[in-house]
C-alpha cells in the first residue's frame, strides 16, 4: 500500500508533464488563465490530488468543474468512432 506522499512522489513526473503541456498551450495560444471562465476536468487522472491542486493554482477552485471521471473517456471514444471507422456505420 502506498501512502499519499509516496503516490505524489511517484506521480510527480506525470503531474509536471501535464501542467507543462497546459502552460505551453496557454502561452502559445496567448490565453491568460484569468480569462478562462470554466475548466472541466474529467478522466481518472483528474482525481489525482496534486494535479488538481495545480489546476486550482492556475485557475482558482471556483472555476473547476468535473464529472464522469471513469466513463467520459470511453464515452467520447464511442461517440467519435464513426469519425474514424465510417465504413462500419
Amino acid at each position: 500500500m502506498l501512502t499519499l506522499a509516496e503516490f505524489n512522489q511517484n506521480s510527480a513526473d506525470l503531474t509536471a508533464q501535464i501542467t507543462g503541456y497546459l502552460d505551453r498551450f496557454l502561452g502559445d495560444a496567448g490565453i491568460a488563465p484569468a480569462s478562462i471562465e470554466t475548466v472541466f476536468l474529467t478522466g481518472g487522472t483528474s482525481l489525482i490530488r496534486s494535479l488538481r491542486s495545480e489546476f486550482v493554482q492556475r485557475f482558482g477552485g471556483e472555476k473547476l468543474r468535473d464529472g464522469g471521471e471513469f466513463t467520459s473517456v470511453g464515452d467520447g471514444l464511442a461517440l467519435s468512432a464513426p469519425l474514424f471507422f465510417a465504413g462500419l456505420y
